[in-house]
């Protein structure tokens, strides 16, 4: 077991949410992807989280579409009825 791993499990993060989005820049991308495969197989208890694949931006240009789309899926109104 990694030393991440064992840090995420141990992470009392009950209630936390953490939403993080990678550009198409090869190295962050590959980073991004690492840090949400660690976080899918060592869940921290009541972390809520989301990762977001934004191939199409750059590292200059992710944040606003990421922090709009951030937004969205943490604030998302309850359905009408």
């Amino acid at each position: 077991m990694n030393r991440a791993g064992e840090r995420l499990r141990a992470w009392p993060a009950a209630g936390k949410t953490l939403y993080f989005a990678s550009s198409g820049e090869k190295e962050i991308a590959d980073d991004a992807a690492m840090l949400a495969d660690s976080l899918q197989k060592n869940p921290s208890a009541g972390l809520r989280w989301h990762y977001e694949r934004m191939p199409e931006e750059q590292h200059s240009t992710i944040y606003h579409p990421a922090a709009l789309r951030a937004f969205r899926a943490l604030f998302e109104p309850a359905p009408r009825q």
